[in-house]
This record gives C-alpha cells, sequence and structure tokens, in this order.
C-alpha cells in the first residue's frame, strides 16, 4: 500500500512538471530555442574579433558546438529572416549578423517575459520562490547528472 501510494504521488508530480512548467507557452512571437540561439549571437557580436557581427568560429566556442552544428542552425536561422550570413574577405572567415526583424522579435519577447516576471513576482513571495528555484536547481541537477 505505502509504494502504491509513493508511485502515485511520484507520478502527480511529474504531471504537474509537464504540464505546469512548458516555458515555451511564454514563447509566442519567436521558437525558444531561436531565441537563446539569437541572444547569443547577439552577446557574442558585443565581444567579437569581427567589427560587422561574429564570427562562426567564435559563436561554436561560445555555445560549445561543433562548427558544423552551428552552421546548421544558422542556416536554418538565415531561411526564417533572423540572420545574414556574409564573408570577410580579408580574414577568409563567415560571420553572421542579426536582422532587423530577429532584432525587433527579440525585443518583443524579452517585453513579454519581462511582463510574466513580473507577474510571478507579484502574484508569489520571495521566500516561496526562493525555496522552489533551490528545489529546481536540485532536480535539474540530478536530472543532468543522469547524462553521464
Amino acid at each position: 500500500m505505502m509504494n502504491t501510494q509513493n508511485e502515485r504521488k511520484s507520478s502527480e508530480r511529474e504531471r504537474f512538471f509537464i504540464e505546469n512548467f512548458n516555458i515555451d507557452s511564454v514563447f509566442t512571437l519567436i521558437d525558444r530555442y531561436d531565441y537563446i540561439f539569437l541572444h547569443e549571437i547577439r552577446r557574442c557580436t558585443k565581444h567579437s574579433e569581427c567589427e560587422k557581427g561574429v564570427y562562426l568560429s567564435e559563436l561554436a566556442r561560445s555555445l560549445e558546438l561543433p562548427v558544423h552544428r552551428v552552421s546548421q542552425e544558422i542556416q536554418r536561422l538565415l531561411d526564417e529572416g533572423y540572420v545574414l550570413w556574409k564573408t570577410d574577405l580579408e580574414r577568409e572567415k563567415t560571420y553572421v549578423i542579426l536582422t532587423g526583424k530577429a532584432v525587433e522579435l527579440m525585443n518583443e519577447q524579452k517585453e513579454r517575459l519581462g511582463r510574466t516576471y513580473e507577474e510571478i513576482t507579484e502574484k508569489i513571495p520571495a521566500s516561496e520562490l526562493d525555496a522552489m528555484i533551490s528545489t529546481m536547481k536540485k532536480v535539474a541537477e540530478i536530472i543532468h547528472s543522469q547524462k553521464d
């Protein structure tokens, strides 16, 4: 009987996380993965050796991904109209820059995320948020440790 109750409780918790922490529902303007990738392009551009954008090799190093994988993602983002892919003829390296479309969507999405976060902090006391974040970090550590 005790084992069945534990299993049921565990199943309820799992269902709760799956149903209630779908952050993708907040990303209505741009896909979450695209937003994160574009954000990294923006961040890397600020520190790049390239004056006009960010070199693919720098982006790959920052994302800890092989250049060919980054290249595939850049091609997909190019198809979406989020980036321009150019060649630095002097250095014989390719680089990417964000398009106006990407910047506009990222800014709008960031505002939406800010409003969502503001609502969360208004409705949930800081002590509860801190406890939840602490617990979620522990859960994340356990999940990530399973990759090994």
